[in-house]
């Protein structure tokens, strides 16, 4: 008897309990409201989070919309592991991401297209001014740096030939299905001269590569076209 009567104060117990937690949520819930699309567009967004090669500081990217211009801006950031403070280290109009530490730490690499195009742009951790390495027609996508921090390497679309450009000028913009691909291939800049080599070529698309440890080679993977498909 004494265990039922055990059993039923607890389950008393209970349902009160669970009924003023719900008559909580629910003022709470009064108290909110749905969001708008304008609250959705005020959301900043962290990314691209690299830590430097001696693990004491973090680049990160955040990004959001700006209404007035209709794009996403996005700019990088640098924090200490042990500190609380963050400092800004682009503060352009348009986007700047893909932050990527040299392997000495010493010099940091990202894309930004304040110029038009996605070129690779440098800067130092301590702040400063960013100087544009790359100066491509094309724009350039992935990158990545040698293992002595002297180059990059980095994929890019072949450039237009003049024949095609003719052909654009006479026929105008018109796109052949599977054909007239613009194949991707390695390009090498060395970042003290900005001298550039296209080291790959042929009827082939690069999707991929890494640098070997000794900075000797490059190990790359390639598809036939530039279409997913492939």
């Amino acid at each position: 008897m004494i265990k039922k009567k055990n059993i039923l104060l607890f389950t008393l117990l209970s349902a009160l309990v669970l009924f003023q937690h719900g008559t909580f949520q629910a003022d709470s819930i009064k108290k909110l409201r749905v969001a708008a699309i304008d609250d959705l567009m005020e959301i900043k967004n962290i990314q691209d989070v690299q830590i430097a090669p001696d693990g004491s500081q973090v680049l990160y990217v955040i990004s959001g919309v700006d209404l007035e211009g209709n794009f996403y801006n996005s700019d990088i950031w640098l924090t200490g592991v042990k500190s609380s403070s963050s400092l800004k280290l682009t503060n352009g109009p348009k986007r700047d991401d893909t932050p990527r530490w040299s392997p000495d730490g010493k010099t940091i690499a990202f894309i930004s297209n304040r110029d038009g195009k996605n070129q690779i742009w440098l800067i130092c951790p301590s702040g400063g001014e960013a100087w544009k390495l790359t100066d491509t027609e094309n724009g350039v996508g992935p990158f990545f740096w040698s293992p002595d921090s002297r180059k990059i390497a980095f994929l890019m679309p072949e450039q237009e030939t003049e024949e095609r450009k003719k052909e654009r000028k006479d026929q105008g913009d018109i796109i052949l299905v599977d054909k007239n691909y613009k194949m991707i291939h390695i390009h090498v800049i060395e970042v003290a001269t900005k001298k550039c080599e296209q080291i790959t070529r042929g009827c082939f698309s690069i999707d991929g590569l890494s640098w070997s440890p000794d900075g000797k080679k490059i190990v790359f993977s390639g598809k036939p076209t530039p279409e997913i498909k492939d």
